[in-house]
């Protein structure tokens, strides 16, 4: 059998087909919220003879599927992606292995406007500026793929753009698109067959969409077309990523806190920074596509992947491991090509899929694991981490698209993002996937330890998965003090605790209950402590497994940190002696533009300790980066960075705060010098160094390159002079340099402003390791936290008495976001649950009970399960037998009301399915919840149906059935018979309920009928035309009775699932959750 997730949009539900099943042993949480997608359940159902309502005698039985469904769903998908590399112009296959791309050819069509001077000489293209940026566009993706990929081209002669375009008649990018396209057929070319793609180079125009582009360039993802501003966008950088953005590439983004603030969409503003799509084009010479490209493009071969999941080996992934450790050597170095085939393949990634959806079109979401060299060594310190996604379809075949997991996600910057060398990191879900699969991604928890490091040629890592349900306990040396937990509240005010610690250890505080948008509100101090002691605060959406349970940094898996110095915290009026400097600051008095090269700070034992401090720049432009002031690349423009302010205004400068005080003696400053342009170094004539004791109102600075003037300075211990020339290129300092250590005034007011943390998953962790700095046996920490929420989240709703959300009860587990009672809480659809308590989606369950009577019978399917594009689903008719094998005449047709989920109009209504017509049938279609069925509703009477005949036109039929009875007691319809693989294009259908432990012959007692009818019973679609009411005596037909000893052997055939022993005690309905084995 099969399972699949499927969509339920809120008010009204809606049925969408995301996957199907999941790993098995699954167990239920303490409410009862089904936590995984993988059991299949059955229940024991059987009535007693004689009562009016009668009672089912129930048991539960867990069985274990032999294939993990998640997985196979996934494989699935993964298996189809070579169905759409259809494209032999762009792809080859060899010796019958996948598909690669290996060409594209381009027709380069320069343009004037109409309203250009056609023979002004000054408006004719240079054709070498363009060769020149195509030639070494094309050797950079030839290098990228080791030589598999050509790109090619032809220029045709500059043209004027059809349609009468001009620059001043705001150009835009349809209409040009559709006018370079007439040109180019105009001169006999077709597209697919003497050409691939289109590369338009024009003049910029003063107005209109062209006018504005970013970098005068713009591109069809995985389509056929670029425009190219002949000005700004003919360039190797610019053509390079457009040209990508052809093959499917977005500008890749990162998993960061500022998701939760733009969602659905990810945050533009946070780019991967390490690919060429991504925020690395400019900055870095090789910044290859990411390794899950390479191998869907096949450049990177299957023998060079490991494909991990936590089922480990199945029969759709029979080389899928479940951990181990692996060598992954560097996939960006053009001399080293990956070896293909053996033992002694190269392996370059490690892939673990998570989900396949068709939410987003046809989609396949994995983890990926890779090690960069390139990019000038910025990767190469650790392993690289991304969620990715292929969108399956169009020219290349997939859209690729990716989110960076940031290690260090408290930064302001992605450069910190790699796991480093002898730590783990667990990679928890990310809020994206999260807001569109959650069930599955919870499902997949893969952690990372980064065993060893072979700095620019491989990493080895040791991989497992952990599990939700059973997560790791903290570290054996670990010192956690656990506070009491902060509960989120709606009231006026909100909730409020404060807290006590000791500087030593790990603090850690759950806020919990957080809603929708609940913001925490934090304020911490260090008292009885040094000037420089400071305390920081890491703040979490997932419990912080990394560092408490496997010693890794503190920041790993955190989005926000907040840092507070005890000079933040003093007491106003009273004064502070400083241990030494903490923040040098160079400054240009000249007001003008400010580029150092280098600071280097050094200590009594000439250590030159800014290599471990943190650089800033008040304002950032050209290229400039304050982390180039301390990376220990002493050098001349191009060669080495720089710092670069975006403006000459006064009060330009450049600071570098140190990890600890200290005691200064020398400071060496290194000026940007560019040999061909020496008057720049002119501009640092007037240079000031001031060496502070203390700094205040870092944790404002959002951005390290761009901090705006936020920091405040205290505690002057020294200030200097410098002064360069064109014809100085440095180093130049003051030594020695003997800091005065003298007290200074009390900076604080008296109110430290609190730090915020939007909670997104309905709780914050917050983390404090041991405080930094000097300490004693009296310094301690005070800590404050309010969180105050305005709305609760999805499942949730606002108990107007206590001010707090509250889940949705297990019987009514949904509601939308933001509701203010219990009644917005709704159920989920019969044959169907709620799977995780944030899910939005409800899922199709592969649980089912052992009916043998009831007062209704149907056939069950969502819309994705039918075979028609229109989802209509067309039955010439439905028989129930009373027998497993359908012999002898089915029951009555005009036994029964015809009920249905909804139909085309009368002349196709439900009783179509059951008039004995020839021509006559019905056409379904979906209710509201995208859900189709059809059947009989037999009132008071219970009714045995053991076998069904379903006759579909072949074409409209559907592929999975559910056979549900309506139970009375409960009040709903109950799965009691769930048939896979079915084949739509066949005619008839034979669908037998082979229950384990129960034989095809009727026991003589007979059942009995309710003498009631349902409350609250589900609406049915009538037809109008009137059936036969049923009859008033009680039904003759005999139930079944299991044998006296239940098989406990599962049988081979999927619908033959294993019995169990039957409960004495019969329960009144069956269980909402599966059991813990």
């Amino acid at each position: 059998m099969r399972t699949h997730l499927f969509a339920l949009l809120l008010l009204p539900i809606r049925i969408r087909a995301l996957w199907r099943a999941s790993p098995a042993n699954n167990n239920s949480d303490d409410d009862g919220h089904i936590k995984s997608h993988s059991v299949e359940r059955y229940n024991n159902m059987l009535y007693d003879d004689g009562d009016d309502h009668p009672s089912p005698i129930t048991s539960t039985f867990s069985v274990t599927n032999s294939e993990a469904k998640r997985q196979a769903d996934v494989w699935e998908k993964i298996h189809d992606m070579e169905d759409y590399k259809s494209n032999l112009r762009l792809y080859s296959t060899i010796n019958g292995d996948r598909a690669r791309l290996t060409s594209f050819h381009y027709i380069v069509q320069p343009v004037w406007w109409a309203d250009n001077d056609n023979t002004d000489p000054s408006l004719v293209m240079d054709l070498a500026k363009i060769m020149t940026a195509l030639d070494q566009t094309i050797q950079y993706y030839s290098d990228m793929s080791w030589g598999s990929m050509q790109i090619t081209y032809d220029i045709l002669p500059q043209q004027i753009l059809s349609g009468s375009i001009s620059s001043t008649s705001n150009p835009g990018l349809v209409n040009t698109g559709s006018a370079a396209r007439q040109l180019v057929a105009s001169q006999g070319y077709q597209s697919g067959v003497d050409y691939d793609g289109i590369l338009l180079v024009y003049f910029q125009p003063s107005t209109g969409e062209l006018s504005t582009l970013p970098g005068g360039a713009h591109a069809e993802i995985n389509s056929d077309f670029v425009w190219l501003s002949y000005e700004t966008g003919v360039n190797y950088k610019t053509m390079r990523q457009e040209v990508g953005h052809n093959f499917g590439h977005a500008h890749h983004g990162s998993n960061s806190y500022e998701y939760r603030l733009t969602r659905p969409n990810i945050p533009s503003t946070v780019l991967d920074g390490f690919d060429f799509m991504s925020g690395g084009n400019e900055q870095f010479e090789v910044a290859d596509f990411a390794v899950a490209s390479k191998w869907f493009f096949n450049w990177v071969s299957d023998s060079n992947v490991v494909h991990l999941q936590p089922e480990g080996s199945t029969v759709e992934c029979p080389t899928c491991l479940s951990e181990g450790t692996f060598v992954i050597s560097a996939f960006d170095r053009v001399s080293s090509p990956p070896i293909v085939g053996g033992s002694g393949s190269t392996v370059m990634g490690v892939h673990v899929p998570i989900a396949a959806t068709v939410d987003d079109a046809d989609r396949v979401y994995s983890y990926w694991f890779s090690y960069r060299s390139g990019v000038d060594g910025a990767a190469e310190n650790g392993l690289s981490v991304h969620l990715t996604w292929f969108d399956l379809g169009g020219l290349f075949g997939a859209s690729y698209d990716s989110m960076n997991y940031d290690a260090f996600g408290d930064t302001d910057t992605t450069d910190d993002s790699f796991v480093l060398e002898g730590t783990c990191y667990s990679v928890d879900p990310a809020a994206y996937l999260m807001d569109r699969d959650i069930v599955s991604v919870d499902a997949v928890r893969p952690l990372i330890c980064v065993d060893s490091i072979n700095v620019g040629s491989d990493v080895t890592i040791t991989v497992k998965f952990l599990d939700v349900d059973d997560p790791p306990s903290n570290a054996v040396g670990v010192d956690v003090k656990t506070f009491p937990p902060l509960e989120c509240s709606a009231s006026n005010f909100g909730s409020f605790k404060s807290y006590k610690g000791f500087a030593s250890g790990y603090k850690l505080i759950e806020v919990s209950n957080t809603g929708g948008d609940g913001v925490l509100s934090w304020q911490m101090c260090p008292e009885n402590a040094s000037t420089d002691t400071s305390v920081t605060a890491f703040f979490f959406d997932e419990y912080p497994t990394s560092p408490l349970a496997f010693k890794s940094p503190a920041a790993y898996g955190a989005f926000k940190s907040t840092t507070t110095r005890y000079i933040d915290c003093c007491t106003p009026g009273t004064f502070v002696t400083p241990e030494g400097a903490v923040a040098v600051k160079v400054t240009n008095m000249n007001s003008d533009f400010l580029h150092l090269n280098e600071i280097e700070i050094f200590d009594a034992q000439g250590t030159n300790v800014a290599l471990d401090a943190k650089c800033y720049s008040r304002t950032s432009g050209f290229g400039g980066s304050p982390n180039c002031l301390n990376d220990g690349d002493v050098g001349h423009f191009p060669d080495a960075c720089s710092s670069h302010s975006s403006t000459d205004g006064a009060d330009n400068y450049d600071f570098c705060i140190l990890d600890e005080p200290v005691d200064i003696k020398a400071i060496h400053v290194y000026p940007f010098y560019d040999p061909a342009n020496l008057w720049m170094t002119d501009r640092l004539k007037d240079l000031k160094v001031e060496i502070f004791a203390a700094v205040t109102n870092l944790s404002n600075v959002t951005d390290s390159a761009n901090e705006g003037g936020d920091v405040s300075f205290l505690g002057l211990l020294e200030a200097y002079d410098l002064s360069f020339s064109s014809a100085e290129h440095g180093p130049k300092a003051q030594t020695p340099l003997n800091l005065p250590l003298d007290a200074f005034s009390c900076p604080s007011s008296g109110t430290l402003a609190p730090f915020t943390y939007q909670s997104d998953t309905g709780k914050t962790w917050v983390l404090i390791p041991p405080l930094e700095g000097p300490v004693n046996d009296n310094t301690a920490i005070n800590m404050g936290a309010l969180c105050k929420l305005s709305e609760c989240g999805i499942n949730e709703y606002l108990d107007s008495n206590q001010r707090k959300c509250q889940q949705c009860p297990v019987d009514v587990p949904r509601s939308p976001a933001g509701s203010k009672s219990i009644n917005d809480c709704s159920p989920c659809p019969d044959g169907t649950v709620l799977a995780h308590p944030r899910a939005t989606e409800c899922s199709l369950t592969n649980d089912y009970s052992i009916i043998l009577e009831a007062s209704g019978w149907r056939v069950w399917a969502p819309e994705f399960h039918i075979e028609s594009s229109n989802s209509d689903w067309e039955v010439r008719r439905l028989d129930f037998y009373d027998n497993m094998n359908c012999d002898g005449d089915p029951m009555d047709p005009d036994v029964g009301d015809p009920v249905d989920s909804g139909n085309a109009g009368p002349e196709f209504g439900p009783d179509k399915a059951y008039s004995g017509g020839s021509s006559t049938f019905w056409r379904g279609r979906p209710d509201s919840d995208g859900i189709l069925s059809i059947g009989k509703d037999f009132s008071n009477n219970l009714v045995r149906c053991r076998c069904l005949r379903l006759y579909e036109l072949p074409g409209k039929g559907a592929s999975s059935i559910r056979v549900q009875a309506y139970m009375f007691d409960e009040e709903q319809w109950v799965n009691a018979w769930i048939e896979e693989d079915l084949d739509p294009n066949e005619s008839v259908h034979v669908i037998r309920m082979t229950y384990p432990g129960f034989t095809n012959q009727p026991s003589s007692a007979p059942s009995g009928f309710s003498t009631g009818s349902p409350s609250n019973a589900p609406t049915f679609t009538r037809s109008e035309t009137p059936t036969v009411s049923p009859t008033s005596s009680p039904s003759t037909v005999p139930i079944y009775s299991p044998t006296s000893k239940p098989s406990t052997t599962p049988s081979t055939k999927p619908s033959e699932v294993p019995s169990g022993n039957v409960s004495e005690t019969p329960t009144g309905a069956p269980s909402e959750a599966p059991t813990k084995n």
